[in-house]
């Protein structure tokens, strides 16, 4: 094979210069092999399933990785048959907004499997990651190629002071700070709804968030989540006597703790018996707080006897993967996970014998110390996740090694799990087919919080126009957003037919049109439901979710495609929807819907949507059965 000379590696925002022969853009869809120009992150698509394979198998090997004569997971062994391993950031997995840096090496993956097939005797690296560059520099040692680094400049986020002098602090201060402020602001919670708790007659328990609250019920003192929309509903017709676990998260319904205290004692009020609610901080005690202590002191020693053999396993990964370490054993999120630990514990202590236990499955740390100590105290073999929304094929939460699901292992390496997960429709319950999870402890359940398409599936085409109407719908995250509407301005110079734009952003994140002064721009806040009806055409923002909506009411969904993450859109791999990476594209797209008559097609299996819930029926009121032979209608 002809040796080539150098591979440049162009990770800027900046347009590269054209002097290079061989160039691999990091952060770009576009490729012109005949000139020499490829992309990292279509490489990465075009071997997705291999490389999330790969990584699976990685992070297993991590945690199995045997350190002085001793597995790391067994080094974890934090209680008794419960390896701490299973609750830390490396298996957690969270590659859009906790654990960044997963990108980067699933990239990093896919461009040493492409090296294979390439020969290059040096790599130019342009970026201003330093995590980055340190992996391929320790890639480039291993396979003998030489490296060489041009620092880009540093785009830094403004942060305040304080928060700056703060991320400058060693990890173990961070974590006894972060501690004291959260107990500070939680501690009004202690005690709130315990006692109803200890003596309660319901032998149903779910365990979900203090968040996505319907504010006008709130308001009443009545329990109304969008998580779980009619179901408590169905429960208190057939005189089904529940209690409501819930961790509680700041949102603008619930604000602080002390709102948050008033509303459990208004739902435990208004629901007189039918429902008992508490949060998982009124678990809090001082000798708690005590034992959270010991547990992480405890942890900071274990990690030490295997920390430089995981770095060593790590190998190129290590500066990628190196703040998720230091953060899972030593900072932040080690002593709230050692909280949650100890919270659990207490809460599960503390709870009458349950027949049935359901929770919302995003498998983060407390997931497994709340299925550790539901099997500890002996409550029913009924513990099932549910999947609350769309599962995506590069949300990597959701996905494992299949050899953690395994039985000929020991107890520490076998992944803790619910006695079934609960899946939300087709796409879901294939892909954990897909990735070895065990059929058996799969069931089907309704999407709850989609049970509203059954209103939109059936909206009509609304009349032609001289005017092309185009509804935006923005992404959570600020920098997503921006991209999508940079896009949407580029691409409208070169769109040839008349547009008309509204825009709902996501409540996290705003937009102005200000900062698109090139576009003419309609903001609005109705909801999605009202919204669908006045279009044709959605162009949604890759992440968010809310494209699923336009996808069932038979709209030309377009979806943005942020070169500098993974595609985590719910409609990736589905048949009939586009995805575009650039202004060209997104225009071609839009001119190729003029004339469009017929409606789009979509999967009526995507989610289950009988209303009537008959398979939530079918598991919640049987009491010695758990049925998954429901099929759609």
């Amino acid at each position: 094979m002809e040796k080539n000379t150098t591979l440049v590696i162009w990770d800027s925002k900046d347009q590269p210069p054209s002097r290079y022969n061989k160039l691999m853009l990091w952060n770009s869809y576009e490729s012109y092999k005949a000139d020499g120009v490829f992309s990292i992150s279509e490489i990465v698509e075009k071997n997705a399933e291999i490389l999330r394979f790969k990584y699976l198998k990685i992070i297993y090997e991590l945690g199995e990785h045997t350190a002085n004569e001793k597995k790391i997971v067994d080094h974890l062994e934090i209680r008794e048959d419960f390896s701490y391993w299973w609750m830390t950031l490396m298996n957690e997995k969270c590659n859009f907004s906790k654990s960044p840096e997963i990108t980067n090496i699933i990239k990093v993956l896919a461009l040493r499997e492409w090296i294979k097939k390439n020969n290059f005797q040096k790599i130019l690296l342009i970026t201003s990651n330093d995590q980055l560059s340190s992996a391929i520099n320790i890639f480039c040692d291993q396979s003998r190629i030489k490296y060489d680094l041009h620092k880009g400049v540093e785009q830094k986020n403004k942060i305040n002071f304080i928060l700056g002098l703060y991320h400058k602090l060693p990890h173990s201060l961070k974590a006894l700070l972060w501690l004291t402020k959260h107990l500070m602001s939680n501690w009004t919670l202690k005690g709130v709804g315990v006692d109803k708790w200890k003596n309660s007659k319901g032998k149903i328990t779910f365990i979900s968030y203090l968040f996505n609250l319907h504010p006008e019920y709130k308001e009443k003192g009545l329990f109304e989540s969008r998580y779980w929309t009619s179901l408590p509903q169905k429960l208190k017709e057939n005189e089904i006597k529940t209690n409501w676990l819930h961790i509680y998260i700041q949102d603008n319904i619930v604000p602080d703790a002390f709102e948050a205290k008033k509303t459990i004692e208004q739902f435990n009020k208004s629901h007189f018996g039918e429902q008992i609610h508490v949060t998982l901080h009124s678990f809090l005690s001082a000798i708690l707080v005590l034992r959270v202590l010991k547990d992480w002191f405890s942890l900071v020693i274990k990690q030490i006897r295997f920390k430089k053999s995981f770095i060593k396993k790590s190998s190129f990964l290590w500066p990628l993967i190196k703040k998720d370490y230091f953060n899972s054993f030593i900072g932040p999120t080690a002593i709230n996970n050692l909280l949650v630990l100890n919270l659990f514990h207490k809460a599960m202590e503390l709870l009458p014998q349950q027949e049935k236990g359901i929770f919302l499955q995003e498998n983060q740390g407390w997931e497994y110390s709340l299925i550790y100590y539901w099997k500890s105290f002996g409550h029913s073999n009924s513990l099932v996740g549910v999947n609350h929304t769309p599962l995506k094929f590069w949300d990597l939460r959701f996905y494992f090694d299949e050899r953690c699901y395994k039985n000929n292992i020991n107890i520490n390496s076998k992944l803790p799990v619910p006695s079934h997960v609960g899946v939300n429709g087709e796409n879901a319950k294939k892909m954990y087919l897909d990735s070895g999870y065990p059929e058996k402890n799969i069931i089907e359940l309704e999407a709850l919080r989609y049970l509203h398409l059954n209103d939109i599936m059936a909206i009509s085409k609304v009349n032609s126009l001289d005017y092309l109407n185009i509804l935006v719908l923005g992404d959570y995250q600020t920098e997503n957003t921006n991209h999508q509407m940079k896009l949407l301005e580029s691409a409208s110079k070169l769109i040839t037919q008349k547009i008309k734009l509204v825009v709902k952003p996501h409540p996290a994140c705003d937009i102005s049109p200000s900062d698109y002064p090139d576009l003419d721009l309609l903001i609005t806040s109705e909801p999605i439901q009202k919204l669908l009806n006045n279009f044709l055409v959605v162009y949604s923002s890759c992440n968010t979710s809310a494209s699923i909506d336009a996808y069932y009411s038979g709209k030309f969904v377009i979806t943005t495609l942020d070169p500098s993450t993974l595609n985590l859109s719910p409609l990736r791999g589905i048949e009939g929807t586009i995805f575009v990476e650039s202004a060209k594209q997104l225009a071609n797209a839009l001119d190729k819907f003029n004339g469009l008559t017929d409606k789009m097609t979509y999967d009526k299996n995507y989610f289950y949507l009988n209303p009537d819930l008959p398979r939530w029926r079918e598991f919640l009121f049987n009491p010695d059965k758990i049925n998954n032979k429901f099929k759609m209608e």
